[in-house]
């Protein structure tokens, strides 16, 4: 069974460089992107993924209001597992991120090769470390 992915970044470069990582992993089917919050959460409630790649920084919504939207819906039987990636470290961001349910943490600039890792542990197991 293949992992359901959505990914929400505001910046079209990495958007791409996320969706061609994505692409070449058979296991992951790509549901859709999203350039800002609002779309995305329309996304998630529309496709209901097993994953959701997720910059911080978004217009109209950013990546914390996000998963606060989700959590609060109950429209979803399922919640997704939420993969931060973001350039921002600061501490009280990333705990924030956790405390609303972010499995993993990631900071930019990131290997390939860790994206497609964290996605797999999300669906199998470990899940909880950040890097």
């Amino acid at each position: 069974m293949k992992i359901k992915l959505v990914i929400a970044d505001n910046n079209e470069n990495s958007l791409a460089e996320l969706v061609s990582i994505i692409r070449g992993d058979r296991q992951i089917q790509l549901l859709g992107k999203a350039s800002d919050g609002f779309a995305v959460v329309d996304l998630i409630k529309k496709t209901a993924p097993d994953v959701v790649l997720l910059d911080l920084i978004l217009p109209n919504m950013d990546g914390l209001e996000v998963m606060q939207e989700i959590r609060d819906y109950r429209g979803l039987s399922k919640k997704p597992a939420f993969i931060i990636l973001s350039a921002i470290g600061n501490s009280t961001i990333v705990n924030q991120a956790v405390s609303m349910g972010a499995v993993y943490y990631i900071m930019k600039p990131y290997e390939r090769k860790l994206i497609i890792k964290r996605i797999h542990q999300v669906m199998h197991g470990p899940a909880g470390n950040f890097t």
